[in-house]
């Protein structure tokens, strides 16, 4: 199994697509700042699971 961590993405697709383009992981695990990114890359790549952390940058939505 290929595991693909990242974290830091701060709002840039770009390089977090270009990494499962590149390893076609079979699990990533989105390590925080910038929850909204992990739902993005998820939206991209539904074929492959992902984990999720908030980060220090994310702060809580109303109704959360």
């Amino acid at each position: 199994m290929k595991i693909l961590a990242v974290s830091d993405s701060h709002g840039t697709l770009r390089y977090l697509e270009e990494a499962v383009e590149r390893e076609q992981p079979n699990l990533i695990v989105h390590l925080g700042d910038r929850e909204r990114d992990a739902q993005r890359l998820s939206e991209h790549y539904p074929q492959v699971p992902m984990l999720s952390v908030p980060g220090n940058c994310d702060h809580p939505f109303p109704g959360r």
